[in-house]
């Protein structure tokens, strides 16, 4: 059973007894024709899509719509004139011609499906899914109306019948071939596509060029399979008479409609292109010669601002070239040295120069002719300029170096220094006098406190005699020891200034000498253990197995912040008590970190910041409770300093504080400090120390220290023989005064015990002890 349905050339259904009634024409096909027929297709699909392509790089609305409207109407007329070139192709046994109105009619359904769908589907632009299809069926629909309204058009002496299934055929074939050519652009836009365009670049073939060769061919090769894939569907019936035909042309009237209309479209699409280009060129040109005149004006501004600033600016600027001739010169420049931009222009630079900036026998032109250029360009420097009237003056030259279209040239930046050298120098001398002022301070600080500690030497003595007396009361000797102690506590002050003024003028000369390091801890925590005893505080001492034995350094000092620190922790601990530890810094160091920690009254971050600086206490109330000068730690932190270390603290109020010290002091092989115990017995006494427990030694390791055979305290034995003269010259003379100048001069280098005990002696006008103590002393040092 046949289920074929047929179709009239109206498509309306027919049954198929009218095709069983005759026989059917058949027709035969012009090979070079149906060519010809598919590169009309493939070259005005080419066209149609270069054009949607030029259309999106056009300047304006109107430039766009020209290129969209030659696009449209090449592929409505290319699918036209490609179907008509087939039917010319297609001969029957039977005369055919075609009408007149159908045949132009017949255009407009490809020009305006093309318009539609070439507007939805642009070149090199990613479209989505359905929209790729709306568009190919849109385009297939425009070709598939233009091909049967055409087959409309012809009046023949036959039927025209179609089988309705395999004009279904047609009709999906240019739908997939259509859909697949305006996906292309899509395709090439993606990861794989974009390989495939770099091969082809490679190549050297332009990838959009290709895209839209490829597009074109799927495009033409759409409407010339749907054209012969519907003639394979139409049906011819010998029909005498056929179909009437009122305005006909003759086949070959319509091939010369055809190449009419080919030659009409080719005409119009060069003078478009060659108009778009002209268009475009002078878009171009326009965009060229606005974007130049911004570039100039941009440029222009630019050379007026830098001008400006050259013109303004406080400094000189001068240009030169290679050889040293000066090309350009700033108001700036001409003040500060009086000529004129015409006076110097094309002059050499060294007429600005004291002496000569250039060599002048040095005729190179390779730009490398300034001397030591590495060393001028790019740093400043200090020279002598030459003005016009002949003076000199100085200034700060600094010179840069530069090239254009490979010509070196130079930039000198000049400043005048008159002024900043005269302020220069009143600073400086301000400074000297400060300098003075400070030295004279120091020095009246120095005499001072000399002046008051003779007499008070003095009355310390008395005072010593006279509780020497048995005969006094228990009130009296009770007035006297408060005067002695209060006596005492004033030397203490005046020394803590001596010390102080001294250090401010750089007068503290450091021993360099060996000692025990853990005997001279033991001693210094057992001078100040009454302290401790007397608020019912504990000391401890801790000395790390790390720590070495043996050290060279200045024992003194390092004793004198030992004492400070310690003094001061007991000083600000009620209750609880204070710790002393000694270990090394670092294992590969030499510095010797000591660690006072004490469970006082502690301080706020804000007197943290302040106890390391001269005269500073917690606070008023703290000077009022406490007393003291303030001076203690100041002096610790620069001998700290002095030794090669630091000083430190941390604290927090109502818990305590811990304040670190470090010194230099490098491990030695051997003691050469003179020690015995006849002299530590005499100079345990200095500043309310105790003589040391004898189990300590073996508590710290330490063990007796041997006298020194060459030096003693960091000078050299000529000026201690010559110290010691001085010293029973004066002595001789049986007049503290005198002897207090020589004991001045010995404190520096002397351990301070000794110097003590002595100036406890003269005080009291024992000068017989005082000097045994002095003959004593020259002896332990190996001095007759």
């Amino acid at each position: 059973m046949d289920f074929t349905v047929f179709l009239d050339r109206f498509f309306v259904p027919v049954g198929s007894d009218v095709l069983l009634a005759s026989e059917l024409y058949k027709g035969e096909y012009n090979a070079f024709l149906v060519i010809l027929s598919a590169l009309i297709a493939i070259s005005c699909a080419y066209i149609a899509l270069s054009a949607v392509g030029r259309s999106r790089k056009a300047s304006s609305l109107l430039v766009h719509a020209g290129w969209m409207g030659v696009a449209s109407i090449t592929m409505g007329i290319g699918v036209w004139s490609m179907h008509f070139v087939g039917m010319l192709s297609f001969e029957l046994p039977c005369a055919v011609e075609y009408d007149s109105v159908l045949t132009f009619v017949s255009m407009l359904p490809s020009i305006i499906a093309s318009m539609i769908a070439l507007s939805i589907i642009r070149l090199r632009r990613v479209t989505t899914l359905p929209l790729r299809l709306f568009g190919g069926v849109l385009m297939a629909s425009g070709i598939a109306a233009m091909h049967y309204t055409g087959m409309a058009a012809m009046r023949m002496d036959a039927m025209l019948y179609y089988d309705g299934a395999r004009v279904t055929l047609s009709v999906l074939l240019a739908v997939s071939l259509a859909c697949l050519s305006l996906s292309l652009p899509s395709f090439f836009l993606g990861r794989t596509g974009t390989k495939v365009l770099a091969v082809l670049n490679r190549r050297g073939i332009v990838p959009v060029r290709a895209v839209a060769g490829m597009s074109a061919v799927g495009l033409g090769l759409a409407v010339t399979g749907m054209h012969y894939t519907a003639m394979w569907a139409a049906y011819f019936v010998p029909w005498p008479g056929g179909v009437a035909a009122h305005h006909s042309w003759e086949p070959g009237i319509l091939a010369l409609w055809i190449v009419l209309a080919v030659v009409l479209l080719s005409t119009a699409v060069i003078a478009i292109v060659f108009a778009s280009k002209q268009r475009m060129l002078a878009d171009e040109l326009k965009a060229q010669v606005a974007l130049r005149s911004r570039v100039e004006a941009a440029v222009e501004e630019q050379r007026g601002r830098l001008q400006a600033i050259i013109d303004n600016v406080v400094d000189g600027i001068i240009t030169i070239n290679a050889s040293g001739t000066i090309q350009h010169w700033s108001p700036a420049a001409q003040a500060l040295f009086g000529y004129t931009d015409e006076e110097v222009t094309g002059q050499n630079v060294n007429m600005l120069m004291a002496e000569p900036f250039l060599d002048e026998d040095d005729d190179s032109s390779n730009g490398l002719h300034l001397r030591e250029r590495r060393q001028v360009v790019g740093v400043g420097r200090e020279a002598v300029g030459l003005r016009k009237d002949g003076s000199t003056f100085p200034l700060d030259l600094s010179i840069g170096y530069g090239e254009v279209n490979g010509r070196p040239f130079y930039t000198g930046v000049v400043r005048d220094l008159t002024q900043r050298k005269k302020e220069l120098a009143i600073l400086e001398e301000a400074r000297d006098r400060a300098q003075q002022a400070v030295k004279a301070k120091s020095e009246f600080l120095a005499n001072m406190s000399h002046e008051i500690r003779t007499p008070m030497n003095g009355v310390l003595g008395f005072l010593g005699l006279a509780l020497n007396e048995k005969s006094l009361s228990p009130e009296v000797r009770s007035y006297l020891n408060t005067a002695e102690k209060s006596a005492n506590n004033l030397l203490v002050i005046i020394d803590d200034i001596l010390d102080f003024s001294r250090l401010e003028s750089g007068r503290i000369r450091l021993e360099s000498v060996s000692f025990d390091l853990r005997n001279l801890v033991s001693e210094t925590v057992h001078g100040l253990s009454t302290l401790a005893d007397d608020r019912s505080l504990t000391v401890t001492v801790r000395v790390a197995e790390d720590a070495p034995v043996l050290v060279k350094g200045d024992p003194m000092r390092i004793r004198q912040i030992l004492i400070n620190l310690i003094s001061n922790a007991i000083k600000f601990t009620h209750e609880g008590g204070v710790s002393v530890d000694v270990s090394r810094f670092s294992a590969e160091s030499d510095q010797i970190l000591f660690t006072v920690a004490d469970t006082g009254i502690g301080m706020s971050p804000e007197t943290l910041e302040r106890v390391l600086q001269p005269f500073e206490q917690a606070d008023s109330a703290t000077h009022r409770l406490y007393g003291g000068t303030g001076l203690g730690t100041t002096i610790s932190l620069q001998l700290a300093h002095l030794q090669g270390g630091d000083l430190w603290a941390e604290s927090e109020e109502g818990k305590g504080s811990t304040f670190f010290f470090t010194a230099l002091l490098p491990e030695s092989s051997e003691l050469d400090v003179a020690s015995t115990p006849a002299l530590n017995a005499e100079l345990s006494e200095v500043d309310g120390l105790r003589e040391p427990d004898p189990g300590m030694d073996d508590l710290f390791g330490g063990g007796p220290i041997e006298p020194r055979p060459e030096k003693a305290l960091g000078a050299d034995r000529e000026t201690l023989r010559k110290m010691f003269e001085d010293l029973y010259k004066a002595l001789d003379e049986d007049n503290p005064e005198p002897v207090e100048h020589v004991l001045d001069e010995m404190s520096d280098v002397l351990d301070r015990r000794f110097v003590t005990q002595m100036r406890k002696s003269v005080s009291q006008f024992d000068f017989g002890l005082a000097r045994e103590k002095a003959d004593l002393m020259m002896a332990d040092l190996h001095l007759r």
